[in-house]
């Protein structure tokens, strides 16, 4: 449908909107500067962990919080990747902070590469 394709694009847009941002998820040495009104719309958990708009995911590979960030302004990530950890990682993330829809990708994604279920995981 061409309106929810302006949508997306409008949402990806604001990516490239760095004055506007308000929250900062942090791996290691990389910061990636996000809008709490896009973490808003994909999960209510990830607002109420960090009032102060920071959010320390060093426990995670740079990689995955890449694919996290890139899911909040597209609704997708790099799905392509033939790493079944990476997909296996991310869907642990997504579990953790409640991302519906991206557990849903994320679960899809390792099955397929994996060959494997994730299904209890979920």
């Amino acid at each position: 449908m061409a309106g929810d394709q302006a949508k997306l694009a409008a949402i990806s847009r604001l990516v490239t909107l760095s004055s506007l941002t308000d929250f900062s998820i942090t791996c290691g040495n990389r910061t990636w500067h996000v809008h709490r009104l896009v973490l808003a719309m994909h999960s209510d958990c990830l607002m109420r962990v960090r009032e102060d708009g920071e959010l320390d995911l060093s426990r995670v590979s740079p990689e995955v919080v890449g694919a996290l960030v890139e899911y909040f302004y597209k609704f997708d990530y790099g799905r392509e990747q033939e790493a079944p950890d990476y997909h296996m990682e991310l869907l642990v993330v997504a579990n953790h902070y409640d991302i519906i829809a991206l557990k849903d990708l994320a679960s899809g994604s390792s099955s397929r590469v994996s060959g494997r279920s994730t299904e209890i995981l979920i």
